[in-house]
């Protein structure tokens, strides 16, 4: 019986000190912001402004307008067929579809695409920084252009970005 006590003890001791930890980076880093008047709060759910995803270029299609600037987001604009010719698939999300600092051939997207070796098509329309929200668009585009199976990886921009709130 003895030693089942001692490792609750210690699960328990682990626990208390890790969240007291966790208390304190956060407390850290709210005083931080207050003392520099600084405001980390980011809106978690924030309206998408109203942009066009695919655009039409001849007899085939971009993933993003010009006129909304290729460096939206950090966005790799991709050219693709209105009609596909192979299964097409639609990676939709943030950094983590993107790519954030890896080359295209990189991103998962175009690592499946030569897994499948190239029988089925995988656009790349991540956007760097965007909130679930902001990707409502191109959710719409998926459906737009007839993508066979749509891919969404979200989220972590909300969890991430709406924990620095300074406001009382």
């Amino acid at each position: 019986m003895q030693p089942s006590r001692s490792v609750a003890r210690r699960l328990f001791q682990g626990l208390l000190v890790a969240g007291v930890v966790l208390v304190g980076v956060e407390l850290c880093l709210w005083g931080v912001a207050s003392a520099l008047q600084l405001d980390w709060t980011v809106d978690p759910l924030p309206s998408h402004r109203d942009y066009q995803v695919i655009c039409p270029v001849g007899d085939e299609l971009i993933s993003l307008c010009a006129e909304d600037g290729l460096g939206y987001e950090r966005v790799r604009p991709e050219m693709f067929f209105g009609t596909a010719d192979r299964p097409r698939v639609v990676a939709i999300g943030e950094s983590f579809v993107h790519g954030y600092q890896l080359e295209r051939e990189q991103a998962w997207p175009a690592r499946l695409e030569q897994q499948l070796g190239g029988e089925v098509e995988v656009l790349n329309l991540g956007r760097c920084g965007s909130f679930a929200s902001k990707l409502v668009p191109v959710v719409e585009a998926a459906v737009t252009i007839g993508a066979d199976v749509a891919v969404l990886a979200m989220g972590n921009n909300e969890h991430t970005m709406s924990s620095f709130n300074t406001k009382g």
